[in-house]
């Protein structure tokens, strides 16, 4: 099985590097369009390149079309690099240009602002956004309570805020 999993590893590398080619050469012929910016910036993510990715989402958030879904992955690269502050601000502006057309998008951008909220407070040891992240963990829950691992989060918070208000210790 796990020469199976090598094989089929080596050839989603292989398909992401030729996406990445085909992408760039789309880009260089047509260097305004920013649904092939969006969609090279989403490669780029997937091998690894959040600086090239992070370029192009910020490319891509200038088309309204765009703008929530360039800015949930902007703030997911900010993220995987650690800063968490900036991926927040990334999330709730997102959030904030939700519409009728991207409202699927939603919960899944509520999560990861969740989740940058646990790493922030964790971090700087912060009780503020412990308690924000577990207002989003309530809201998430109460809508969907089988959401991805909604329930393990809810408990990692709580014990978080227990933790960061000293009744932990």
């Amino acid at each position: 099985a796990s020469a199976v999993q090598e094989t089929l590893a080596k050839a989603e590398a292989d398909l992401l590097a030729l996406k990445a080619e085909e992408f760039a050469e789309r880009v260089s012929k047509y260097p305004t369009d920013r649904r092939l910016k969006f969609q090279t910036g989403e490669v780029m993510y997937a091998l690894g390149r959040v600086e090239d990715a992070m370029a192009n989402f910020q490319a891509a958030k200038e088309d309204p079309k765009l703008r929530v879904a360039a800015g949930h992955m902007l703030g997911l690269c900010f993220e995987k690099d650690g800063w968490h502050d900036v991926a927040i601000g990334e999330f709730k502006e997102a959030m904030e240009n939700i519409d009728a057309t991207n409202r699927d998008r939603e919960l899944d951008i509520r999560y990861d602002l969740m989740i940058s909220l646990i790493n922030h407070a964790r971090k700087d040891q912060s009780i503020d956004h412990a308690k924000e992240a577990l207002d989003i963990c309530s809201s998430i829950a109460r809508k969907n309570i089988t959401y991805r691992d909604i329930r393990q989060r809810r408990k990692e918070i709580d014990s978080l805020t227990k933790e960061l208000s000293g009744e932990g210790s």
